[in-house]
């Protein structure tokens, strides 16, 4: 009974030194993933973009899903030629991430099926081992415009944080159907068409754009007023904060 006693003890010891283990290996594997992401966002807003073929592409593991869900993000290794406009090609091998789509099988190994394909990079231009696989080229057009709504909406954060206090009638609004799948359902991203009004000079005309709640949308509608910064250098560069406070 004694040698029972001391696996019993044994096993106690061995689970409170695990429990650090397994928070830790969580604590990082977070860390890794907000560090991928904030990488990829600072990349595709801020880096160049340039097309670029396919030269080989390898499945390295899966991740994602539960316990009782199938694996939701295959880790590939890609070697691709990059082509940016009016520079020489160059190849770059890194390592990203792609979608394993309902009903497809993981297997580990080679990418034969990616061999060839145009595709989309965003890169450091100081630094070319720092570089995503932005998007296909079978989907360029949105992805294009997409990006560009990023990039404007990252400065109106600014704006947001800086610029000076104003009111706005909404002149106009369009729903520039540029939401992904998993958000169409949950928001729209629109761009209003403005008459602005500063505090100290003449009303004018502009537009800006930003990602909308559904449920929300019947306060962003034509003839609203609502509250709004406009950047100190362009007048023009305006972003939204909300109703207008006597509304």
């Amino acid at each position: 009974m004694e040698w029972m006693g001391f696996l019993g003890f044994f096993g106690f010891c061995i689970f409170l030194v695990a429990i650090p283990i397994v928070i830790a290996v969580i604590f990082f594997m977070i860390k890794g993933n907000l560090k991928q992401h904030a990488n990829r966002r600072e990349l595709t807003l801020h880096g160049v973009s340039a097309p670029g073929v396919i030269l080989s592409a390898r499945n390295n593991y899966a991740s994602g899903g539960g316990k009782h869900s199938r694996s939701t993000t295959a880790h590939v290794t890609f070697e691709i030629e990059v082509q940016p406009e009016g520079q020489a090609p160059f190849k770059a091998t890194f390592k990203d991430t792609l979608p394993i789509r309902e009903g497809e099988w993981f297997v580990m190994g080679p990418r034969k099926e990616e061999v060839g394909k145009k595709v989309w990079v965003a890169y450091d231009p100081n630094n070319r081992n720092r570089i995503v696989l932005d998007h296909y080229d079978s989907n360029h057009e949105f992805m294009a415009k997409r990006r560009a709504f990023e990039k404007r909406e990252d400065e109106l954060q600014t704006v947001r944080k800086t610029g000076e206090d104003a009111t706005a009638e909404i002149l106009e609004v369009e729903d520039l159907e540029l939401s992904y799948n998993i958000e169409k359902d949950s928001s729209k991203i629109l761009r209003l068409k403005l008459r602005v009004t500063p505090t100290n000079w003449a009303s004018y005309e502009t537009e800006t754009v930003g990602l909308f709640m559904n449920t929300g949308l019947h306060k962003y509608t034509v003839g609203q007023k609502m509250a709004v910064k406009i950047d100190r250098v362009d007048k023009y560069k305006v972003a939204l904060v909300g109703p207008a406070p006597d509304v």
